[in-house]
């Protein structure tokens, strides 16, 4: 059935060429022929409303997810207890799943810096909260020492705690 849609679809256009007046490379065009394109536009058009209605559909789905991820959010934050988090007792594991230590030799910081520049990385750290060790990770375009050095000069952020779902706020990392 699909295929059957295909080929109806390109022999519209193929028709309105037709109609339009091309031959082909090496033939010389032709006339227009109004009633050929007008019945290859026909062919086509419900093909071309049925693309664009399929894609506002599309982009309305995808708005009203992004809408609707958006508001829970806002409802976790809205929910949740608010504590501010010393970022000096935050301890960098791995960046992209490579030991922070990696990072230690010039030819390191060179290759760290010129591979996948805007592509977000997943830094994972340790951090302790309410007395306990946690893990906790989140993605972030900086290199290991650009986020060292956001890290000493915020010095603190918040925290949001809802019966244990954590999330930390480095917004100030993008």
């Amino acid at each position: 059935m699909k295929n059957t849609l295909y080929i109806i679809f390109f022999l519209g256009l193929i028709i309105t060429a037709i109609g339009l007046g091309y031959r082909g490379e090496h033939i010389k065009a032709g006339d227009f022929n109004s009633i050929i394109t007008l019945i290859g536009l026909t062919i086509i058009a419900p093909f071309l409303i049925y693309f664009g209605y399929s894609r506002l559909k599309k982009n309305k789905k995808v708005k009203k997810e992004t809408a609707d991820k958006n508001k829970k959010f806002q409802d976790f934050l809205y929910t949740s207890k608010k504590s501010i988090l010393k970022l000096d007792s935050v301890e960098i594991i791995s960046i992209d799943n490579k030991p922070a230590d990696n990072f230690n030799t010039t030819i390191a910081n060179i290759q760290e810096n010129n591979t996948r520049k805007k592509a977000p990385k997943e830094v994972k750290i340790n951090l302790k909260y309410k007395g306990k060790k946690m893990h906790y990770s989140f993605l972030t375009t900086k290199n290991l020492y650009d986020l060292k050095i956001h890290l000493a000069l915020k010095k603190e952020t918040y925290i949001y705690d809802n019966r244990g779902d954590i999330y930390i706020d480095f917004s100030f990392l993008s």
